[in-house]
């Protein structure tokens, strides 16, 4: 299925639905609660900010699994499109990529104190991601100083593991540089979601 553009385009879908969830589920709803006043109501109760984050992230975690197991079924029911690799591996990748798209958008809602400024932030992130990491078309066309640069944020290395495990039924080996950015994104947005984090 590689030549099939269908076959291409569902990791892709997958990818954005991820970021999209984030950056705009996450961090908009983040940024609303503080606007309204919620968080100002739960920093009075004894509940942990770990706890709070966590249980947001575990609620989207779980909305994420149901969105990509239907995208996956039309993919199969529409076009027989399936998994080519690892079940599990595709999981594991599932779940890595809503960690750091969660985490992205807990650390953007951080900056901005009202939806109106969350707005131009997060879709100053979001576009560049969107239409320059491969969703949609191949990258191999652009320029090597795009490819580099678009490298470095997460989607672009993210889709091209997905799409090695979904379309080639590859292993993890060889992804190692993609891998270790996309963690490293994950892990300073989440340092750093924590660290701003506040109630009001």
């Amino acid at each position: 299925h590689s030549d099939n553009y269908a076959a291409f385009l569902v990791p892709g879908l997958i990818g954005l639905n991820l970021l999209t969830m984030g950056l705009f589920s996450v961090g908009m709803v983040t940024v609303a609660y503080r606007e309204k006043g919620k968080f100002r109501r739960l920093a009075v109760t004894p509940l942990p900010k770990w706890v709070f984050l966590l249980g947001q992230i575990l609620q989207r975690v779980t909305v994420v699994i149901v969105q990509t197991a239907l995208l996956l079924l039309a993919a199969w029911l529409g076009f027989h499109i399936v998994n080519q690799g690892s079940n599990l591996l595709l999981a594991a990748l599932v779940v890595l990529g809503t960690a750091t798209f969660l985490a992205m958008g807990f650390a953007l809602s951080s900056f901005a104190s009202t939806i109106e400024t969350y707005a131009p932030i997060s879709n100053l992130v979001f576009f560049p991601m969107m239409l320059l990491s491969g969703v949609y078309f191949r990258l191999d066309g652009a320029p090597r100083w795009m490819q580099t640069a678009v490298f470095v944020l997460p989607l672009a290395p993210y889709l091209r593991v997905l799409r090695a495990v979904f379309n080639d039924g590859a292993s993890l080996a060889g992804h190692g540089v993609g891998l270790a950015i996309i963690a490293a994104w994950a892990i300073l947005s989440f340092v750093l979601a924590v660290k701003r984090f506040r109630w009001v």
